[in-house]
């Protein structure tokens, strides 16, 4: 099934609203990566929306080549009305 979402470009980089549901909902503007296998949100962003946190961690490997660990926490995501379950990482790192 297709569903098609508003982007919007900004210098090279595509970005889309979305609506990140917790135990609170906020809407959000998204930097889109097709090929990350994870969303990635910032450690004041998951205590503000109070992302539902798993007891896992996961490896990730940055551009640079350096290895990290991030919490895993569960959220519900709609963009243009569609809803889903997604996996979230808690980031320290800086991103465009």
């Amino acid at each position: 099934m297709l569903c098609y979402l508003k982007i919007v470009f900004d210098m090279g980089y595509i970005y889309v609203d979305i609506i990140l549901k917790g135990r609170i909902s906020r809407s959000i503007r998204a930097l889109v990566d097709t090929g990350s296998a994870y969303i990635v949100v910032d450690p004041k962003t998951i205590s503000e929306i109070e992302l539902y946190e798993t007891p896992f961690e996961v490896e990730l490997t940055l551009t640079d080549k350096r290895r990290v660990k991030a919490k895993l926490y569960l959220a519900e995501v709609e963009a243009e009305g569609r809803r889903g379950q997604s996996s979230w990482l808690n980031s320290m790192y800086p991103h465009p």
